[in-house]
C-alpha cells in the first residue's frame, strides 16, 4: 500500500530516468486512450474492406480483407486488456505490443487499396478503398500524436504498398498521384512531429506544476497537501496502524526577527534535513507550514517504537545549528497521535496531534508527549466557545470590520472585505480563524453567513457607489439552496445594486467534485454579482478553476510576498503569476502587503489592479471605513502618505489594549 501512495504522490526518484519513464507512461495512456473511437474508425475500414469484397469477388481483395479483420481483433483485445490491466505490465511492455500490432495493422489496411488497384479495375472500390485509406491515415495522426516515432513508423508501413502500386504503374498520372501522396505524408510527419512535441511539453508542464503543488519550494519536502493525500490513503487502508507526529521548531520566530528571514530559511532546511535523516524510510516528513513539519511514521502499532522515533527527531533538532556564520541552539516540540486508537479520521487525528504538540509546548518545549484522554479538556474549551459562539448568534453580537482595497496608483479605495469580529464577553477578542471553523462544525454557519452578509450591505450602502464590497462565502454555503436569494435579499433591503458586490471563493475548493458550486456561481453572475477566487497560489494552483468559472478577478495569496524581497524564485513567481492571469483579462488583487518595500514592488508590475494589506491600515470598524471613504472620495488621486494621514484622522480613539487584542485577520 505504501509504495502505490508513494506512486501516487510522485515520491519516485527525480532524476532524467524517472522523468522519462513518466513521459512514456503518459505517451502509453494516450495512445491506448478513447477505445470507443478506435473500435469504431477500425472497424468502418473492416467494413469498407468486406463491400470492395464482395463487388469485387477478387480472392486477394477477399485475402485481405480477412487480414484486416483478425488483425484488427488482435488490436482491439489488446486495448481492452490494457484498459483493465495495464498496471500489471511495464511501460515497454505496452509500447511493443502497440508498435507491433499498430505496424501489422496499418500495414494490412495499406496493403487494401493497393490490392484493390492492382488485381481489379473496379472504379467504386478504388475509390471507397483509397478515400478509407486516407481517412485512416489521417487517424494514425490523431490517434498518435503523443508519440511522432510510432505515427513515422505506421505511416511508413501504411504508404510502402501505396507507394510500390503507384510508382510499377509506369504511368505519368500514377507518378503525379505518387507525388502529391508522397507530400501529403510528409505534411502529416511534420505536423506530427509538432503534436508530439507539444504533448512532451504538456505533460512536462503538468509535472513541474505538480511538484509545485505537492512540494514546499523552500525544503524540498512534501507540502501540507501532499501530507494529507498521505494520511488519507494510510486510513483507508484497512488494518493499518501508524502515529502522526507534528513538531513545531522552539523559538524559530526569534531567529527569523533576530537574524532575518534568510537565516530563518536556512533554519528550516537543515531542519526538513535532520528530520528525513532520521525517519530514514520509516515514513513521510512533510512541511506542513511555517515552522511546522508533520511526519507520517508507517506500519507501527508498537508505542515504544513511536516512542523511540520521535525521541530520536527532538534529539536531532536539539542539536546546535550552524546558519550564516551563527551558532544556534536548535529545539523541536512533538505531539503525537496514534491511528486508529486516538482517532479514525484525518480531522480527529490531526486534531489530537495538535493537542499534544500544544501540550509538549506548554510543558517547556524540546519534548513529545502522546495524546491522553486528559488532554481531551482541550474539546471542553471548544464546546464553550460553540456555545458562547450560539449565544452571541441569538444576540446578534457579531460586528464586521472591513479592509479597504485600492488602486495601485492613485490609492483609491475601490474595495472593502467584510471580516467578521467577535468579542468574548470574558475571552474577549477571538481569532475568526478559532471560531469559523467551530461555526461550520457546529452548524452555525447558515446564521452567522445571513447576519454578516446582511450586516455588510446594510454597512456598503453608506459609502460612496464607486466602491465595491467584498464577502467571503464558504464552501457549505454554495451548497445552500437559498444562498442566492439571501444575497439577493440583503442587497435589496441595504439599497446596494448587485454589481457592487463581489463574493469571494477560495482556490482550495474542490470544484472537480462539486458540480452544484460551479452552477451556484453561475447563478450569482446571472444576478451581476462579480466573483473572485481568494488565496491563488496556495493548494493545488489549479488553473483549470479560472477556465472553468465566471471570474472577474483573481486575488494573488500573501505567500507570494512573505519571502519575495530576499528569493529571486519568489519574485519571478510573483511576477509569472500576474502576467497570466493578466492575458486571461482578470482583475488582479495582490493581497498581504504589508511594508512599503513590498508595496513598491506590487504596484510597479503592469496588470496588477487592486493591492491589499496592512501596509494600509488595519481592517476598520464600520463607522471608520465610512469617514474614511468619505474623506478620500472628496481627492481623485491621493499619496500613500496622505492615505496613512486621512486614516489616522478618521481611526477611532482605541485605547492599547484594545489595539493589542484586535484580530488581525
Amino acid at each position: 500500500m505504501w509504495n502505490l501512495v508513494a506512486s501516487a504522490m510522485g515520491d519516485e526518484p527525480d532524476g532524467d530516468g524517472s522523468a522519462r519513464l513518466e513521459e512514456r507512461r503518459e505517451v502509453v495512456h494516450a495512445i491506448y486512450a478513447d477505445l470507443p473511437s478506435f473500435a469504431t474508425g477500425s472497424l468502418a475500414v473492416v467494413a469498407g474492406a468486406y463491400v470492395t469484397a464482395v463487388k469485387t469477388d477478387s480472392t486477394p481483395v477477399w485475402s485481405v480483407t480477412a487480414v484486416i479483420a483478425a488483425v484488427t481483433l488482435v488490436r482491439l483485445a489488446t486495448m481492452l486488456l490494457f484498459a483493465k490491466h495495464a498496471a500489471r505490465f511495464s511501460v515497454k511492455f505496452w509500447e511493443t505490443i502497440y508498435l507491433i500490432a499498430g505496424t501489422v495493422h496499418v500495414a494490412s489496411v495499406g496493403s487494401w487499396p493497393a490490392i484493390v488497384f492492382w488485381a481489379t479495375s473496379d472504379s467504386y472500390s478504388e475509390l471507397l478503398s483509397i478515400s478509407a485509406f486516407l481517412c485512416f491515415l489521417v487517424g494514425i495522426q490523431g490517434r498518435n500524436f503523443a508519440s511522432p516515432k510510432i505515427v513515422r513508423m505506421q505511416i511508413i508501413a501504411s504508404a510502402i504498398p501505396i507507394a510500390i502500386m503507384l510508382t510499377s504503374r509506369w504511368s505519368i498520372w500514377y507518378l503525379v498521384l505518387f507525388i502529391f501522396f508522397a507530400v501529403f505524408l510528409f505534411t502529416i510527419l511534420v505536423t506530427s512531429t509538432r503534436m508530439g512535441n507539444m504533448f512532451l511539453n504538456a505533460v512536462r508542464t503538468a509535472r513541474a506544476n505538480e511538484r509545485l503543488a505537492l512540494y514546499d519550494s523552500l525544503t524540498g519536502l512534501p507540502n501540507r497537501t501532499a501530507m494529507e493525500k498521505y494520511l488519507a490513503q494510510a486510513i483507508q487502508e484497512k488494518d493499518q496502524h501508524f502515529a502522526l507526529h507534528f513538531i513545531d521548531l522552539d523559538r524559530f520566530k526569534r531567529v527569523n526577527d533576530t537574524l532575518g528571514h534568510s537565516s530563518g530559511d536556512e533554519l528550516l532546511k537543515e531542519a526538513g534535513r535532520r528530520l528525513t535523516e532520521t525517519v530514514d524510510g520509516r515514513g513521510w516528513v512533510a512541511r506542513y507550514g511555517g515552522d511546522e513539519f508533520v511526519v507520517l511514521h508507517r506500519d507501527t502499532s508498537d508505542k515504544a517504537e513511536t516512542h523511540a522515533l520521535a525521541r530520536e527527531m527532538v534529539a536531532a533538532l536539539g542539536k546546535p545549528f550552524e546558519v550564516n556564520g551563527f551558532t544556534l541552539q536548535g529545539g523541536g516540540s512533538i505531539g503525537t497521535a496514534l491511528f486508529p486508537e486516538d482517532g479514525r479520521s484525518a480531522v480527529a487525528l490531526k486534531q489530537c496531534a495538535d493537542t499534544a504538540l500544544y501540550h509538549a509546548k506548554s510543558l517547556g518545549r524540546g519534548r513529545n508527549e502522546f495524546f491522553t484522554a486528559e488532554l481531551a479538556d482541550r474539546g471542553a474549551t471548544h464546546l464553550r466557545i460553540e456555545n458562547a459562539l450560539r449565544d452571541a448568534l441569538d444576540k446578534k453580537a457579531l460586528t464586521l470590520c472591513f479592509q479597504p482595497i485600492v488602486e495601485p496608483e492613485r490609492f483609491r479605495v475601490v474595495t472593502c472585505e467584510a471580516l467578521v469580529r467577535w468579542s468574548h464577553p470574558q475571552r474577549g477578542p477571538i481569532s475568526p480563524a478559532q471560531f469559523l471553523p467551530i461555526a461550520e462544525e457546529a452548524g452555525l454557519m447558515n446564521d452567522l453567513t445571513d447576519q454578516t452578509i446582511r450586516m455588510a450591505c446594510r454597512a456598503a450602502s453608506h459609502w460612496p457607489s464607486s466602491v465595491n464590497l467584498a464577502v467571503n462565502l464558504s464552501p457549505s454555503q454554495l451548497h445552500r439552496s437559498d444562498i442566492v436569494e439571501i444575497v439577493l435579499r440583503a442587497l435589496r433591503e441595504g439599497g446596494v445594486l448587485p454589481s457592487r458586490l463581489e463574493i469571494e471563493i477560495t482556490e482550495n475548493i474542490d470544484l472537480d467534485y462539486e458540480p452544484l458550486l460551479v452552477q451556484k456561481l453561475w447563478e450569482f453572475k446571472s444576478h451581476g454579482i462579480r466573483l473572485s477566487l481568494d488565496d491563488f497560489g496556495t493548494g493545488y494552483s489549479n488553473l483549470g478553476h479560472i477556465s472553468r468559472l465566471p471570474l472577474d478577478k483573481i486575488k494573488i495569496d500573501k505567500s507570494f510576498l512573505s519571502e519575495s524581497a530576499d528569493s529571486a524564485r519568489k519574485i519571478s513567481l510573483l511576477r509569472g503569476a500576474i502576467r497570466f492571469i493578466a492575458l486571461l483579462e482578470l482583475d488582479i488583487v495582490v493581497e498581504g502587503i504589508e511594508t512599503v518595500d513590498q508595496l513598491s514592488l506590487v504596484a510597479s508590475e503592469p496588470g496588477v489592479t487592486e493591492l491589499q494589506g496592512f501596509v494600509f491600515g488595519m481592517p476598520l470598524p464600520e463607522r471608520a471605513i465610512c469617514d474614511l471613504l468619505g474623506a478620500l472620495h472628496r481627492k481623485p488621486a491621493v499619496s500613500l502618505d496622505e492615505f496613512k494621514t486621512t486614516l489616522a484622522q478618521t481611526m477611532p480613539k482605541l485605547d492599547d489594549e484594545r489595539r493589542v487584542a484586535l484580530p488581525r485577520h
